[in-house]
C-alpha cells in the first residue's frame, strides 16, 4: 500500500531533489524490509546475504560515480554486475565464504570438512 504513495510524493510536493531522495530511500528500505520478511519471516532463516550483495552493488556504484565520474545508470548497472559476480563466486565455492544462514551452517560445515 505504501509503494504508490512513495511514487506520488515527489510529483505532489513540487518535485525538488530532496523529495526524490526521500522517495528513493523509502523504496530502498522497503525492498530490504520485504526481502528480510520473506527470508526470515516465512522461511525462518536469518540471512544477510542479500544485504551484503546490496552493499557490494552500492559500494561499486558509489566508487564509480565519485572517483571516475560515471553517470548514474551505468554505475548502477556496474554495481548490479559486481553483485552478480560475487553471488556466482559464492555459489561456486561455498566453503570459502562465510555461511550466513543459521540453519545451513551445520550442513555446510560437514560438507566442507569432508573434502
Amino acid at each position: 500500500m505504501l509503494w504508490p504513495l512513495l511514487l506520488v510524493i515527489p510529483v505532489v510536493l513540487s518535485g525538488t531533489l530532496q523529495h526524490y531522495q526521500w522517495a528513493v530511500s523509502g523504496l530502498i528500505w522497503g525492498l530490504w524490509a520485504l526481502s528480510l520478511n520473506i527470508v526470515w519471516g516465512y522461511a525462518g532463516q536469518l540471512s544477510v546475504a542479500q544485504l551484503s550483495l546490496g552493499g557490494v552493488a552500492g559500494y561499486t556504484s558509489t566508487l564509480l560515480i565519485s572517483l571516475h565520474g560515471v553517470t548514474l545508470l551505468p554505475a548502477v548497472l556496474a554495481g548490479v554486475v559486481a553483485a552478480v559476480v560475487c553471488s556466482l563466486l559464492s555459489a561456486l565455492r561455498p566453503c570459502d565464504w562465510t555461511v550466513s544462514t543459521s540453519r545451513s551452517s551445520q550442513s555446510a560445515s560437514r560438507r566442507c570438512s569432508s573434502r
